[in-house]
């Protein structure tokens, strides 16, 4: 019990409890009031006796929104079911069958592959998903995972339970700490393992080897994975009776910290003069300074790159195709002094201009005549870039411009070989010929001379013009 203070005791003991008498009564009442609404809520998405396994997910398809529509695996009596229901919740919104997974199932899972991206009203990333789900589901001991409806693939044998999730993936989509959609199962011999659809520097998916689980050294009964907000994975698993986890090594996945604004400014800038004596000053001397090209990137990093060289058969233009779009014009002839093209024997070969492509990622060499070129031929591009000075092709991405840097790329032209004929007609003429006669004396001339001449030791020079043969 709290007791009273002399104080408070006497100014209720007083007799006129006014406020001249500094003993009036005042009564102040504090309240509060309980949670109006519950941390988690509890729905029911089947009733069955023979209900054997249950997974559910939720898809979010763009930032900052809430998920839209939640999607429920379960096995009833042997028989794995896809259900999906629209978001918010509502009890009186039944569930709807999407499809039948599989038959004959134990174990099931059911998990959306996806990124992260940032809400820049709410400051937080969001997991944002692809359109349908991944199902996972283990038949007869075989693991297998299936995207929607297309044909299942073989994960694993000797499977008994399984439980997946989708690790993190950096904010700046770094591939290569991709810890990726991830599957953990328990198989026949006790130990847990896993496998991963992950990026691939090349930018495909594939789902990587299957990787045991080294943290849990005994049988293990039941498992289950979970994420960290230290970007970690965890497995959770039921070992002797005794719950144990195991996390992965933190994955920097760049969503700690929001990003900030950063400014720059110049401080304790000083000038140094030197006195000069000056005997005749006609105007005073003024001193400026200034910066120039001062840029900070802020924006996601690109590096484009070229993607192929290649021409059509007699098509005397030259195709390159870039990985980004690209910022310039790209029709006239300004393009063409940062490019030049040769042969195997080093001849160049004139540009006369250059042109877009299909769309902005494409770029047309409008050549000369290509017929003598000997392949392979070699397109050299030198960007031009150095401190202030941007490319002479860049690629935009946020907002930044990002150089396309020097290269030099063979390929193999298509070059018809030239055409000849069956046959030639030539013509030939006899130039300085001399007769020389001698003086004969005839005491009696009757008939005609006859003086005949031919022709001997005639060659024809054939020159070649070009790579190809005659």
């Amino acid at each position: 019990m709290r007791q009273i203070s002399e104080q408070l005791l006497a100014k209720i003991q007083s007799r006129q409890k006014t406020l001249y008498n500094n003993a009036q009564p005042e009564l102040k009442a504090y309240f509060s009031r309980g949670l109006t609404a519950e941390l988690f809520l509890v729905h029911t998405l089947q009733k069955s006796a023979t209900l054997q396994a249950i997974d559910v997910t939720v898809k979010r398809l763009t930032v900052g929104t809430a998920p839209t529509k939640a999607y429920a695996v379960c096995v009833d009596d042997g028989v794995a079911a896809v259900k999906s229901k629209p978001l918010p919740y509502d009890e009186l919104t039944p569930w709807l069958d999407e499809f039948m997974a599989a038959a004959n199932v134990t174990s099931v899972g059911i998990e959306f592959d996806g990124y992260w991206d940032r809400d820049f009203k709410s400051r937080r990333f969001d997991f944002v998903t692809e359109d349908v789900p991944w199902i996972f589901y283990v038949q007869s001991g075989a693991l297998y995972a299936r995207y929607w409806q297309e044909p299942p693939i073989m994960l694993a044998s000797g499977v008994s339970k399984i439980s997946t999730i989708r690790g993190w993936l950096p904010v700046t989509r770094e591939h290569h700490n991709d810890q990726g959609l991830i599957v953990g199962y328990i198989k026949t011999d006790g130990f847990i393992y896993y496998r991963a659809y992950c990026h691939q520097p090349d930018g495909t998916r594939i789902w990587e080897v299957e990787r045991r689980v080294s943290g849990f050294v005994a049988t293990a009964t039941d498992i289950a994975l979970f994420r960290t907000n230290d970007f970690r994975v965890g497995f959770l698993a039921t070992v002797n009776a005794s719950m144990q986890w195991s996390l992965t090594t933190r994955n920097y996945a760049g969503m700690s910290i929001f990003p900030d604004l950063v400014t720059a400014a110049l401080s304790n800038l000083s000038f140094e003069v030197i006195p000069i004596q000056n005997r005749n000053t006609y105007k005073s001397e003024q001193l400026t300074a200034a910066l120039s090209n001062l840029g900070l990137l802020v924006c996601r990093p690109i590096t484009p790159t070229v993607l192929s060289i290649s021409n059509q058969l007699n098509d005397w233009r030259i195709l390159i195709k870039f990985s980004h779009a690209l910022s310039q014009n790209l029709a006239g002839t300004t393009l063409r002094n940062s490019f030049t093209v040769r042969d195997a024997l080093g001849v160049s070969f004139a540009i006369l201009s250059t042109s877009a492509g299909a769309d902005q990622a494409e770029l047309y060499l409008n050549m000369v005549h290509l017929g003598a070129a000997k392949n392979d031929l070699i397109v050299t591009f030198a960007s031009g870039a150095a401190d202030g000075v941007p490319s002479a092709l860049t690629s935009n991405n946020d907002g930044c411009e990002f150089n396309v840097p020097s290269f030099s790329m063979p390929f193999t032209a298509l070059i018809e070989p030239p055409r000849g004929f069956a046959r030639d007609h030539l013509a030939a003429g006899l130039t300085q010929m001399s007769f020389s006669v001698l003086q004969v004396f005839y005491r009696d001339a009757f008939t005609d001379e006859h003086l005949t001449a031919s022709v001997s030791h005639m060659a024809f020079v054939v020159t070649r013009v070009g790579g190809n043969p005659l």
